[in-house]
């Protein structure tokens, strides 16, 4: 049974690590200008909508 917990934990920190890297500032870079492309896309998408009925 303790085994099932070290690997659920393991698991955690590597989703953990996924998440949020380590000292990655080109992974911030990427997800940031991603979001940033989200955004811009929705308000597009939004705004065609909005222009055409």
């Amino acid at each position: 049974m303790g085994d099932d917990k070290t690997i659920a934990n393991e698991k955690a920190k590597a989703e953990e690590a996924h998440i949020h890297p380590p000292y990655s500032s080109l992974a911030t870079l990427t997800s940031l200008s991603e979001w940033g492309l989200n955004v811009t896309a929705c308000r597009i998408s939004i705004l065609l909508a909005l222009s055409h009925p």
